[in-house]
């Protein structure tokens, strides 16, 4: 079960994917300023995550 945490901390990462996916050249803001904001929110969220353990 997802908690709450993990739902909190994933939201700077959907805000961004939906940028990307609704970028347009007349926002003003390169896409790869958004580009950029999505894989460092990627990699925060995998870094806060627990090891998975293994049986």
């Amino acid at each position: 079960m997802v908690q709450r945490k993990q739902l909190a901390d994933l939201q700077p990462l959907v805000v961004c994917a939906y940028n990307l996916d609704d970028w347009d050249d007349s926002w003003g803001v390169p896409v790869e300023k958004f580009k950029k904001e999505a894989i460092e929110g990627a990699a925060h969220f995998l870094a806060q995550q627990p090891q998975a353990e293994h049986d």
